[in-house]
């Protein structure tokens, strides 16, 4: 899944700039064509792709009730879920002028707005997988969902352990950084579990009845049972998780 990422990722080159800026420019088309038809079939004309910024603003200004579509459909093409913004940015949004360079800083400002709320939540020493934007992107994307107390271990897990999007992003990440986030993910990941997750017994249990369980995953077996095969007996490699609300 190649998304638009206005260079806020990683650097690109001017070769992927122009690939990106055309991405936007097709996006921003059928943004267009939702506001005015919504998802019925639809062949825009040549008058409206040729007043599309001054059609656009008037419909976002209006009472279309295209709105919500055409704002969900275009933000997906930026790695954004529309819902999970904030009332002022959705306010933003309604008054902005559409050119690649306001999406760019708009696209900013959103991946900034999730970064702070899921600082929140997060355990200091997870602040790291935020870095992997590709991360944000699947929270948003893949599971319609910020970052919560009862959900951000699976979602580590699901993305970094499991590497559950190799198929969707793996030819867009930093393959560098994805690594690296990854090895200490699995490294501290038993901490988490045993911080913030339920109890061992339990979800000894629940392995027989959900598939999705960790015990069911070799992997993660394997570093949990060595976890506490050891935690009578704790060296360095394994040391206590300082929480956010600890600073």
């Amino acid at each position: 899944m190649t998304i638009i990422t206005f260079g806020n990722f990683m650097e690109y080159s001017e070769e992927q700039y122009n690939e990106d800026k055309k991405r936007f420019y097709e996006s921003k088309l059928y943004f267009l064509g939702s506001l005015i038809y919504g998802f019925s079939e639809y062949k825009l004309k040549k008058e409206e792709i040729s007043k599309m910024d001054d059609i656009i603003k008037k419909k976002l200004s209006g009472n279309c009730e295209n709105i919500y579509i055409g704002l969900s459909s275009f933000l997906i093409d930026f790695g954004i879920f529309y819902d999970l913004l904030s009332k002022e940015i959705k306010q933003e949004l309604l008054n902005l002028d559409y050119t690649y360079e306001n999406c760019k800083i708009m696209a900013k400002k959103m991946f900034n707005e999730f970064i702070e709320d899921a600082k929140k939540i997060l355990p200091y020493e997870t602040y790291i997988c935020l870095n992997d934007k590709y991360f944000i992107v699947f929270c948003e994307v893949c599971k319609n969902t910020k970052i919560t107390k009862s959900n951000f271990i699976k979602l580590i897990r699901d993305y970094f352990i499991l590497d559950k999007a190799k198929n969707v992003y793996s030819t867009c990440r930093d393959p560098q950084l994805f690594g690296q986030i990854r090895m200490k993910m699995m490294d501290i990941y038993p901490l988490l579990k045993d911080r913030y997750g339920i109890s061992r017994k339990l979800d000894l249990l629940l392995r027989f009845v959900d598939d999705d369980n960790d015990y069911n995953y070799k992997i993660l077996k394997y570093i949990l049972d060595k976890y506490y095969e050891n935690k009578n007996k704790i060296n360095n490699k394994y040391k206590p998780i300082k929480h956010n609300d600890d600073h």
